[in-house]
């Protein structure tokens, strides 16, 4: 669950609570011409990209809030000189792909859970299963054949290797009492 919505829920539903950041850095900027940004469309209501804006760009750029899904279209049709979009979903689209920050990790998604999922040991199974595919996920294949199934692509490997240096990061959940 992005940041925000897990923040909303848990200031709305004391029944649960996060755990820990999940992925790093998942959205990513696609410009059209990077030397000529004004606008740039985010998903509404993740005001935490439109910080990442301003620290990016400062005040120059306005950040453009819109539904999630008309971002490619708002590119594609040159509403705006670029968008912020998760890195998985940037990967058959036209444009400069680029990294939010080189200096600095945005958490995307984090672990949010009922509060008394935690005892039971199916949680620990979770962790134990979730821990291994995060290792396996080291593997430069293995990061291929898991986006090609998710998202029913196929991609070369100059594409894989472009995902790469955009620096998504997955975290292990912590093996701890919880």
């Amino acid at each position: 669950m992005c940041p925000e919505a897990a923040k909303n829920l848990i200031e709305n539903d004391d029944r649960f609570e996060i755990i820990c950041p999940l992925v790093s850095n998942s959205d990513i900027f696609v410009l059209k011409d990077e030397n000529k940004i004004k606008k740039i469309a985010v998903t509404q209501n993740r005001f935490y990209q439109e910080k990442i804006i301003k620290d990016e760009y400062g005040a120059k750029v306005q950040a453009y809030p819109m539904i999630y899904s008309s971002l490619p279209y708002a590119l594609e049709k040159g509403r705006v000189d670029g968008i912020i979009i998760d890195s998985i979903k940037a990967l058959k689209l036209n444009g400069q792909k680029k990294a939010l920050s080189i200096n600095k990790n945005y958490p995307s998604y984090v672990l949010v859970i009922k509060k008394k999922f935690k005892k039971d040991k199916k949680f620990k199974e979770f962790i134990n299963n979730y821990n291994k595919s995060v290792m396996e996920l080291k593997n430069k294949d293995r990061i291929k054949n898991s986006i090609e199934d998710y998202k029913k692509i196929k991609l070369s490997n100059e594409e894989v290797e472009q995902w790469l240096k955009l620096k998504v990061k997955f975290f292990l959940i912590p093996q701890r009492e919880y």
